[in-house]
């Protein structure tokens, strides 16, 4: 008599979260002829890549939001310069290491260029901390 009572009671439980919207996959199709393009994907993966190093650096430095309009496009250049440099089969892994090396320190000097002196001295100590430990891992 058992038995039958524990599938019963399993069936409709399994009917109660079936039907349950809290626990169904929400997913947006997007309707034929509206898929997005390669360069419409790079544009929105670069956006979020952008938007994400803003925000660390926003909280980390106390960034204003002039000072983030201000960097905004020269992350984005740095950012899609970097990606270029990854992507270019040309170069060898010493080569790109290069020119990634070359291309932050360009960057670098552009970023605290926006930064007040108190910035500065945070960016640095973690600019510094974040050297150690790559050196120590090494």
């Amino acid at each position: 008599m058992k038995n039958p009572i524990i599938g019963i009671v399993a069936i409709v439980l399994l009917l109660i979260v079936g039907t349950n919207d809290t626990f169904a996959q929400k997913t947006e199709i997007q309707p034929r002829g509206q898929k997005m393009t390669t360069e419409q994907r790079r544009a929105a993966t670069l956006e979020s890549r952008t938007q994400r190093q803003l925000d660390l650096w926003g909280k980390r430095l106390s960034l204003t939001e002039q000072q983030v309009d201000e960097i905004r496009p020269v992350l984005a250049e740095y950012i899609t310069a970097m990606s270029d440099i990854k992507k270019n089969e040309a170069l060898d892994d010493a080569g790109k290491k290069a020119q990634s090396a070359e291309l932050g320190k360009a960057y670098d000097i552009k970023f605290r260029s926006f930064l007040t002196e108190e910035q500065l001295k945070v960016y640095d100590n973690y600019r510094g901390h974040r050297k150690s430990k790559a050196q120590q891992s090494k």
